[in-house]
């Protein structure tokens, strides 16, 4: 079911954003080893390369996302279980794509357990790639890419 959803520059230390980095880090400790877990905590979240995202419905934070000009990246992405289906995950992605569009491409890391994203991601045309930065090769990381152009926004 789609909602108004609206998309905010936000402050990853904020009351609002907290609880959904904690589920985020939670459901990540869940499925991946400890060597397999690439999450940005709240400090580095902060950094001034990084643009964090939330995602409001009715008033409430029903998800976040995290844009690093490092490699182009696509960070943190999460969105409440209940929330999903409701178009919050496509406008933090729309959001995202807004800033990686200058450099033309746009980078994510996911978990090969995490099957639903890896779905959504294909669905909105990224294609595995090579690993990048600190994933390198290794099993636990599914590395993914998309080109941006004016076209694609």
């Amino acid at each position: 079911m789609r909602r108004e959803i609206n998309i905010v520059r936000a402050n990853p230390a904020s009351s609002d954003a907290q609880p959904l980095l904690e589920a985020l880090w939670a459901f990540h400790q869940a499925r991946t080893p400890v060597e397999g877990q690439f999450w940005l905590g709240v400090e580095a979240l902060s950094m001034p390369d990084i643009s964090f995202f939330l995602a409001y419905s009715d008033g409430q934070a029903i998800g976040c996302a995290a844009y690093s000009t490092k490699y182009s990246e696509l960070k943190s992405m999460f969105v409440t279980p209940q929330s999903r289906g409701t178009g919050a995950a496509h406008a933090l992605i729309e959001q995202v794509e807004h800033l990686a569009k200058a450099v033309g491409i746009l980078r994510l890391e996911t978990g090969p357990t995490h099957h639903s994203a890896l779905k959504f991601y294909k669905k909105l045309g990224f294609t595995h790639c090579k690993g990048f930065g600190p994933y390198g090769d290794n099993d636990y990381s599914v590395c993914m890419a998309k080109t941006i152009t004016k076209d694609t926004l």
